[in-house]
């Protein structure tokens, strides 16, 4: 999706460093190419408002934001990336409420203060990996109401505070990898709620979504059942017992 002709437009790549630069981008609609946000100086993303396109990657990384409220309001295509890297005095996160899909990944990564994350309201498709990682804080994130394809992965990886994952209910289809896994041995396991048409039992018992199945904290591993009896997945499906249970999950991970 190219910028449509516009003289506010800016049609080169850019790399913002400082908030002054930053302010310098007030009313531009869209950008062809990337735009990257990287530098301790950017405390601030109200300038960027009006923005409604970036046809590359949009990177935020190693800012000086703290916390943010309804970033990037306007922006509803991203043709490559989002990707958020170690924001490290970033506490709080709200933003991409008008974001529909990009053509690549959305990142979250190595966020040492990160309590909280929002958004992503009418967010539908991920072109390719949906990755929340090593953000050690973080309680909080998006229940994703529209997402309905992943075009790879889903990963939500090494969040040691996270213990609730609930939302999802669009999500249908995850292409090759569903991975929500924490290695350290002394945390508790990850309430699941949702999913409500990823996990779907067919009347040849095979469940629909796609991608190979893990969830796993502290050496406890999580089923496709335990899932569905916590209350997520297809309400309809019937309990199983735990050996059943558990060769569910590997037909899961064997079959797709």
């Amino acid at each position: 999706m190219s910028c449509v002709s516009n003289p506010l437009s800016v049609y080169i790549p850019l790399r913002v460093t400082t908030q002054s630069d930053l302010n310098a981008l007030a009313g531009v609609p869209c950008v062809e190419g990337s735009l990257t946000l990287s530098g301790a100086d950017i405390t601030d993303l109200t300038p960027l408002y009006n923005l409604q396109n970036v046809t590359g990657n949009l990177e935020v990384s190693e800012t000086g934001l703290t916390s943010i409220t309804d970033a990037f309001p306007n922006l509803d295509y991203v043709g490559w990336a989002v990707q958020f890297y170690r924001n490290h005095d970033l506490v709080a996160f709200d933003g991409f409420h008008a974001l529909e899909q990009t053509g690549e990944n959305i990142d979250f990564w190595y966020h040492d203060s990160l309590t909280s994350l929002s958004g992503f309201n009418a967010l539908h498709t991920v072109g390719w990996s949906l990755e929340i990682g090593g953000n050690l804080l973080l309680t909080t994130i998006p229940d994703y109401a529209s997402l309905q394809f992943i075009q790879s992965s889903l990963f939500i990886l090494d969040n040691d505070s996270l213990t609730h994952v609930n939302g999802f209910q669009a999500l249908e289809h995850v292409d090759w990898a569903f991975q929500i896994v924490d290695y350290s041995e002394t945390l508790p396991p990850i309430d699941l709620i949702g999913f409500y048409n990823y996990f779907v039992r067919m009347p040849d018992g095979v469940y629909t979504g796609g991608g190979d199945f893990d969830i796993e904290r502290s050496g406890m591993v999580t089923t496709i059942q335990d899932v569905i009896d916590a209350g997520g997945g297809d309400s309809t499906t019937t309990t199983t017992t735990t050996t059943q249970a558990a060769t569910t999950s590997k037909f899961w991970s064997e079959s797709f």
